[in-house]
């Protein structure tokens, strides 16, 4: 029987379901123009595409070497990167915010998840140094790895201490605390340097986790403060580190070794595997390790797991021990990106020339005096090229046929003086003359009114007619063209560009053009699962993640959504799905277009659901969540008035009351109230995915 204080209720939850009817009801299609700029004057074809890069700072030297060589022989593509270190660049990856991303650090296995479909591309190969600061001593001090971590963990923190003096005779090291420097940004430098520890020092593995962060609590403790200043410093970058080291007298460092060469630092030769010989890290001895180890291992494909890809501690008199590939991160399909839809094909095309120029021809500067990084190998080239050209970027709107009648007079100009059209659409004009005199329909590029010869039909280069031939008469003639953006034969780039009459200036318009898509990636807070900025519900810690198309013509959009969720306490995969979804509409709210569907996962002890809002701005989008317990109780495809009722039929109950539902307290607050019935209104009629 239904509760009578409950009956009391119905007008709360009817007019909250009118107001969530509300928030969704489907709007008439409307436009959503972007203000662009018009092309500069003497630029009339700048078809220029930049490709944006950030990551690890080992291999930042080599990578913005390759970038100017580059773009010194391809005028038309530059390369920014941007050295933020490793944690960054998979950071970005993850929030799909550049082309390319570079980390020293493989994805783990647990990682992977939140990037689907990245291809893993080894750049380089580089190792790390042990560079320290101690006046009078030049010479490349004796090291082993179970004395690095030592020093590490404060257990050796004298530079005279018995376990440093006993394996370098001969040298008069200073009765002075070590003052040991790390990386105060998230490296994959670390990553490797850590990694190297654990497999050194039992203590080192037991106690300290190996991962881009530095380790702040092993045991043993931090390293004692010492006056006048702390026995542990950081450094931002491979270059800071370097700074910090060489502004510090009797400190103490790990640094990529092009940076110890370029710096000037001194560094010391560690101890080789077979405990046979003393290492110094050289082209050479860094080269060995990765021969050694491509000989006696088989190489992941792109898109498999690289996680347990290592080249430290390899076998060899001469081979140094802490070596490490570096890699460059990349979508296989490149759609996901918003940087790309701008460009279209143009920008996948340059992103591939380049990597593919980075592994072949860009390798022969690997060993130059400035750089100081091995080639890759034969092997790893392979493939490397095999992931480079499986990289794609597929178009998923379709062109459509666009007729516009267009008059003209020299009194009057043109009769309509603005026509939007989409890349790729088949674009027909039906000219005819209102005065009698001859009129000719062109796109005046660089806008500066005069017909110049790349602008009209005489362009032996071009393949795609920009100008109409002319016509005099009140019969319509008919000029059909194909403007495609990024096209040096067609339409330089999106935005707005004049269109005039060859024959009287004055008369003018404008052309605007749009990318055919966009993409719209969701945004995860951080780039791993166990993160504490990663939503939590009940047990469960959840991430959804993704990237949605936008048909830019029709604004219907889909793709692919994956929702990984993970133990919030032991951080362990309790359950992964991805669901391919598709013709999903915006509609108009509050001035702005806006899409809301649920996605649901299997969650225990109750289902959960990611609630999504995405959000379209011109050419920019946003896709956000949070996360409940699933509003779709009644696993119906949908939230619908079932749900609604629901929660009113469990509605002014508390956690331990006999009417009390975990299911209808959506929010997970113990109680069952107006926020719960709020959350279930505002994504009433929305779909949901299960």
């Amino acid at each position: 029987m239904v509760n009578r204080n409950h009956l009391k209720l119905l007008p709360i939850f009817i007019l909250l379901a009118t107001i969530g009817q509300a928030l969704t009801v489907p709007g008439n299609h409307v436009s959503n123009p972007s203000v662009f700029s018009q092309a500069p004057l003497g630029t009339p074809y700048p078809t220029h595409v930049t490709l944006n890069g950030a990551g690890a700072s080992f291999p930042a030297p080599i990578i913005n070497f390759w970038a100017g060589n580059y773009s010194a022989g391809h005028t038309n593509t530059s390369i920014v990167y941007k050295s933020v270190g490793s944690g960054a660049g998979q950071l970005a990856a993850a929030q799909h915010v550049g082309d390319f991303f570079a980390s020293d650090a493989p994805l783990s296995t647990a990682q992977r998840p939140l990037y689907p479909n990245i291809l893993h591309i080894p750049e380089t190969i580089g190792s790390i140094a042990l560079a320290y600061n101690l006046p009078g001593i030049t010479q490349h001090l004796n090291l082993t790895g179970a004395l690095i971590a030592q020093i590490y963990l404060g257990q050796v923190s004298k530079w005279n201490d018995p376990a440093i003096q006993s394996i370098n005779p001969g040298v008069t090291l200073p009765n002075q605390n070590i003052t040991t420097v790390h990386r105060s940004d998230s490296s994959g430098t670390t990553f490797i340097f850590t990694s190297y520890l654990a497999s050194q020092s039992t203590t080192w593995a037991t106690t300290c986790p190996v991962g881009t962060p530095w380790p702040t609590a092993c045991a043993g403790g931090v390293p004692p403060l010492c006056s006048p200043l702390p026995c542990a410093i950081t450094g931002n970058g491979n270059a800071g580190v370097a700074t910090a080291i060489q502004t510090h007298t009797y400190s103490f460092g790990y640094v990529e070794l092009n940076y110890a060469i370029t710096n000037g630092m001194t560094y010391g030769q560690v101890r080789n595997a077979d405990n046979t010989a003393w290492v110094i890290p050289t082209e050479t001895t860094t080269a060995n390790a990765v021969k050694n180890y491509t000989s006696t291992h088989a190489l992941p494909s792109g898109t498999a797991d690289w996680s347990s890809v290592s080249m430290l501690n390899q076998a060899g008199l001469q081979t140094y021990p802490i070596a490490s590939f570096t890699y460059l991160l990349v979508y296989r399909e490149l759609n996901v990106l918003p940087s790309m839809n701008i460009n279209e094909t143009a920008q996948r095309n340059a992103l591939v020339s380049f990597l593919n120029w980075v592994v072949t021809t860009g390798q022969q500067y690997s060993s130059l005096p400035t750089l100081n990084y091995v080639p890759l190998p034969a092997s790893v080239v392979a493939v490397d090229q095999a992931s480079i050209n499986s990289i794609t970027y597929t178009i998923v709107s379709k062109p459509v046929h666009r007729t516009f009648n267009l008059s003209v007079s020299n009194t009057a100009g043109w009769s309509t003086t603005a026509l939007t059209v989409y890349s790729g659409d088949t674009v027909t004009l039906l000219l005819s003359s209102v005065d009698g005199l001859a009129h000719q329909w062109y796109l005046d590029f660089n806008n500066n009114g005069v017909f110049d010869s790349n602008e009209n039909n005489t362009c032996t280069s071009c393949v795609t007619l920009r100008a109409s031939t002319l016509f005099s008469s009140s019969t319509a003639v008919n000029f059909t063209f194909v403007p495609l953006i990024m096209n040096p034969n067609s339409i330089p780039s999106l935005g707005n560009w004049t269109f005039r009459d060859s024959q009287n200036a004055a008369s003018s318009g404008n052309f605007q053009i749009f990318p055919q898509q966009i993409a719209i990636p969701f945004v995860p807070p951080a780039n791993s699962l166990t993160s504490s900025l990663i939503p939590v519900m009940d047990t469960s810690r959840i991430t959804t993640q993704g990237s949605l198309i936008v048909d830019m013509r029709t604004q219907v959009f889909g793709g692919n959504v994956s929702e990984i969720t993970v133990n919030s306490a032991s951080g362990s995969l309790t359950s992964q799905k991805t669901d391919k979804i598709s013709g999903l509409h915006f509609t108009l709210s509050s001035g702005q277009l806006q899409s809301l569907f649920i996605f649901t996962a299997a969650t225990q002890p109750n289902a959960t659901s990611s609630n999504i809002t995405v959000k379209l701005n011109g050419l920019t989008g946003t896709a956000t969540y949070t996360v409940s317990r699933t509003l779709d109780m009644a696993n119906q495809g949908a939230v619908n008035i079932v749900d609604l009722a629901t929660v009113a039929f469990h509605y002014g109950t508390t956690l331990g009351q006999p009417n009390y539902s975990p299911t209808s307290d959506v929010n997970a607050d113990g109680k069952i109230d107006i926020l719960d019935l709020a959350l279930v209104a505002f994504y009433f009629n929305d779909p949901a995915f299960s």
